[in-house]
């Protein structure tokens, strides 16, 4: 079993969002012997924003920087790692009432028509999660661990990104 274990805090050991999602991987842990965890600090190693440049690539347009190349790879290696995890852990934080902008981007890349979603009459469909028939797709781990009060408006923006991507409620 994998485990994607995905860090966005631009504040290093003293963030709260990376002491909960370790909390969260060590319970993972316990619960699954052997489990393989797989582990990217978006703040050490951002996957690139997006820009037009990546849409016409992904439309067919083969590039020519290597930086973009490089980023491309970044992008796909990303999407692989989602897509192979039985379960993926997020740390969060909210900066200016928001996520950080290298967790956006990283969710961007999983956002794939045709690999993450499909659009049908309606609307956008998840295809990465167990509820697509396929029980190695990703789940969500959430942890209610130091709650005082209902979710965050952040807690529900990530629970619904992956609920979209997955089409399962996460657990």
């Amino acid at each position: 079993m994998k485990l994607l274990h995905v860090d966005s805090s631009i504040l290093g050991p003293g963030s709260v969002s990376r002491q909960l999602s370790a909390e969260i991987v060590a319970a993972e842990r316990k619960l699954h012997p052997g489990l393989d965890v797989i582990y990217r600090d978006l703040a050490a190693e951002p996957v690139g924003h997006l820009s037009g440049a990546h849409l016409a690539a992904s439309q067919g347009v083969i590039p020519e920087a290597a930086p973009l190349q490089q980023d491309l790879a970044a992008g796909v290696a990303a999407l692989d790692e989602f897509l192979a995890a039985d379960i993926v852990v997020v740390g969060a934080p909210m900066y200016n009432f928001r996520v950080p902008s290298q967790l956006k981007a990283w969710i961007d890349r999983l956002a794939v028509a045709g690999k993450t979603f499909r659009y049908s009459e309606k609307g956008a469909e998840g295809l990465a999660g167990a509820a697509s028939g396929s029980s190695s797709r990703p789940r969500a781990a959430a942890s209610t661990a130091r709650r005082r009060r209902s979710p965050s408006s952040i807690t529900r923006r990530i629970t619904c990104a992956a609920s979209s991507a997955s089409s399962a409620s996460p657990t």
